[in-house]
């Protein structure tokens, strides 16, 4: 039972992790539309990307994933190696 649970828990972050990158998505295809003064998107401080709409939902989706996604890892990492049974 308690390993169902643990999946169920497991597909409930990936569908909100999900979510937020969609959103991030959409976010970035708005401004990209808008298209503000000054708009030069690089992901990673490294790769160039167009203003134009696709651009910025682009960038906004790998931000997003990239920044999440790294902190998700840390945190199943760290749960991972977290002892349950001296606490």
């Amino acid at each position: 039972m308690a390993d169902t649970r643990a999946r169920r828990g497991n597909r409930v972050v990936l569908v909100v992790y999900l979510a937020i990158v969609a959103v991030a998505g959409v976010m970035g295809f708005v401004i990209g539309t808008i298209r503000p003064e000054n708009l030069d998107p690089k992901f990673l401080a490294v790769v160039d990307l167009p203003p134009t709409p696709l651009g910025m939902a682009l960038y906004g989706v790998l931000t997003i994933a990239f920044v999440l996604g790294v902190l998700l890892l840390l945190v199943r990492y760290v749960a991972d190696r977290y002892d349950t049974d001296s606490v």
